[in-house]
């Protein structure tokens, strides 16, 4: 039976009054509408998201993610010293194997693992599961929203990339030319594009003619590809600690993957994740040594290595406002400053390790997801230099 349940005592009002009670600074901040909730009124900005009708109780305003954005169109910086636990989403998948917010904050999509490839589409608007169905796989590996929030693409690993309307919960179309588990997938920003990456190689396709393009990398395993924000960059780690680059050139027919560029960045072991900064100025990765690593793309260097975690990088994700990064490790989730490499907080694994994270679009909120079928979803908390600056301000 599908369930969304409020997990903090203090949401007793109701999803989104509960969820506007956590926010004190609301004045601070540009663009307000006001939401009447009994004998009180809150005020919270209007976030910036495609569909500007569409408002999701877990939005507490601020862009979603603009393409390369800029140091003044930040929010308010949060603390994840001490995240709140918001509310669990309780599926029916076995365990929750991989995780996608919509682009505009509506909807969220739950993969299932170990021999349940079960797919759910949650409306966080209307507080309930709107879709679910079955692959024909085994296990749902990666799922990825298009730029346009229409349709869903999830892999799994008997090799097939499956393309789903939404809505409907119908499948589009099934990519077939893949010979093994596909493990990571990454849509372009204009949504024309899809790349692949799986234990067979790295496969590039389009979306709108539903062919494959290019085979980037063949019969190497590939845990984890990215679009850089502009999509002129692809990137990829390999079974063996390398990442490599593609340049993408964009064109009114086609678009053309040049020859992949030669780098240093390398970890000890294979790379199992990696994410581009919003300003697609670095790069950030994980891999099977333990080992965080961040690269300054411009310039070609290592910035900083982080080893904190025990064991692998399960999963690492950058914040839409590109101040700071989550990553998944078998002790739980770390929180880190994206410029200087800092730890700022940690939610402690209680029993079952996270396997998949994502980032809600205004960043504002993150979703776990691992072998307990339940989907958390924390908020960070205004910090002492933002109380100051709200008690300062006029």
């Amino acid at each position: 039976m599908e369930r969304f349940r409020l997990k903090n005592p203090v949401l007793t009002q109701g999803l989104i009054a509960g969820l506007l009670a956590y926010i004190p600074a609301f004045p601070l901040l540009l663009g307000t509408a006001l939401f009447s909730l009994g004998d009180r009124t809150l005020a919270t900005p209007q976030p910036q998201m495609p569909n500007s009708s569409v408002q999701s109780p877990l939005s507490r305003g601020t862009a979603a993610n603009p393409q390369f954005q800029g140091q003044g169109d930040r929010p308010i910086p949060l603390s994840w010293d001490n995240p709140e636990l918001l509310l669990a989403i309780e599926g029916e998948s076995a365990t929750i194997q991989s995780l996608a917010f919509s682009p505009d904050g509506r909807f969220i999509a739950l993969g299932g693992g170990r021999n349940d490839p079960r797919i759910e589409i949650w409306d966080l608007q209307q507080e309930k599961r709107i879709r679910h169905w079955k692959t024909s796989q085994n296990r749902v590996l990666a799922l990825t929203f298009s730029p346009d929030g229409n349709t869903l693409v999830s892999s799994a690993d008997g090799g097939a990339i499956e393309v789903w309307d939404v809505q409907e919960g119908k499948l589009l179309h099934r990519f077939l030319e893949h010979r093994s588990n596909v493990v990571s997938l990454a849509i372009s920003p204009d949504g024309r594009n899809l790349v692949s990456g799986g234990l067979d190689g790295i496969r590039f396709w389009d979306l709108g003619d539903r062919q494959l393009i290019r085979v980037l990398l063949n019969l190497q395993p590939i845990y984890s590809v990215a679009f850089r924000g502009d999509g002129q960059l692809i990137a990829a780690g390999t079974h063996q600690g390398n990442i490599i680059l593609w340049p993408v050139i964009p064109s009114e027919g086609t678009a053309i993957v040049g020859n992949p560029l030669t780098t240093s960045f390398q970890h000890d072991r294979g790379i199992t994740t990696l994410d581009f900064t919003p300003d697609g100025n670095r790069l950030i990765a994980g891999s099977f040594d333990a080992t965080i690593k961040c690269w300054d793309l411009v310039n070609r260097e290592l910035l900083y290595s982080l080893v904190d975690h025990p064991t692998w990088i399960k999963s690492l994700k950058i914040n839409p406002n590109g101040q700071l990064f989550a990553s998944a490790s078998e002790d739980g989730i770390r929180f880190w400053n994206l410029d200087t490499g800092e730890a700022v907080g940690f939610i402690s694994a209680e029993s079952d390790w996270a396997q998949a994270i994502a980032w809600y679009p205004d960043g504002l909120t993150l979703a776990t997801g691992g072998l307990d079928r339940i989907v958390n979803l924390w908020r960070g908390g205004i910090g002492p230099n933002e109380d100051a600056i709200a008690s300062d301000s006029p």
